[in-house]
């Protein structure tokens, strides 16, 4: 999975993640393979909320909002939602 940037995220206490290249996610599909894989996700149909440690904001176009400074922890919970979502 290649990222385009993981960063932290201006005027927030998290890491803004951004996958490499172009997505477009549909919330319902999305939400459905994430609760498949067992978790908890509340669709908000603009976003979705993955809870969890760390609890990750997820927006249609890829961008994750990942709820912890620790930049290596945000990168591995970034990865491992994309992967869940069979995103190469």
């Amino acid at each position: 999975m290649r990222l385009a940037a993981v960063r932290p995220c201006k005027g927030s206490s998290g890491t803004e993640v951004l996958p490499e290249g172009k997505m477009d996610l549909g919330m319902d599909s999305s939400a459905k393979l994430l609760r498949q894989a067992g978790m908890d996700v509340t669709n908000a149909k603009v976003l979705l909320i993955v809870r969890g440690s760390p609890q990750v904001t997820l927006y249609p176009s890829g961008r994750m909002l990942v709820h912890t400074d620790d930049l290596d922890r945000a990168r591995e919970r970034a990865v491992h939602v994309l992967k869940l979502l069979d995103v190469d």
